[in-house]
């Protein structure tokens, strides 16, 4: 049973033993490895080994956002926030424990990295991320907790 419990506009929020996807299939959540549902019947891993070694509230948050969103969307766009988000973890993990000169605080050195391999359009996942935290006026440290800094200097103007 997953005994994990998080703050999240100040109500304790368990991450469930299971949940159903948007098409309401049951999803298991106890292992750390969850098994996604697709139309085409494959399946997809929310593999949560490969944040190993992340920051721990960092990765309580992403769980909570996951969840969230095999409830609302597809398992694909599950995947590709799970995927991105992770990458982003890793990559502070790698920068912070080499001798790097890279401000972690904030994400614009990411966008840049994802820019030069010419995946700069993946950084609205990390954005959808921050903004679900916000909403939800996550109440431990953010995942992303600069980004709302700079994310106006960065997305595309809404139309009015």
């Amino acid at each position: 049973m997953n005994q994990q419990v998080w703050l999240v506009d100040g109500e304790a929020v368990q991450i469930p033993d299971f949940t159903r996807d948007v098409a309401g299939h049951l999803v298991d959540l106890r292992p750390t490895a969850w098994r996604l549902n697709t139309v085409s019947g494959s399946r997809n891993l929310v593999n949560l080994d490969i944040l190993d070694g992340c920051d721990k509230a960092a990765i309580q948050s992403l769980k909570i956002h996951i969840v969230r969103l095999i409830e609302t969307s597809s398992s694909s766009h599950t995947m590709s926030s799970f995927k991105n988000v992770g990458r982003y973890l890793r990559a502070i993990t790698e920068i912070e424990s080499s001798s790097k000169d890279v401000d972690v605080k904030s994400p614009m050195w990411y966008l840049e990295r994802l820019r030069t391999s010419g995946s700069g359009y993946l950084f609205h996942l990390l954005a959808e991320t921050e903004d679900w935290s916000t909403e939800r006026r996550y109440m431990g440290p953010d995942l992303l907790a600069s980004l709302a800094v700079h994310k106006s200097s960065t997305s595309v103007p809404k139309r009015r």
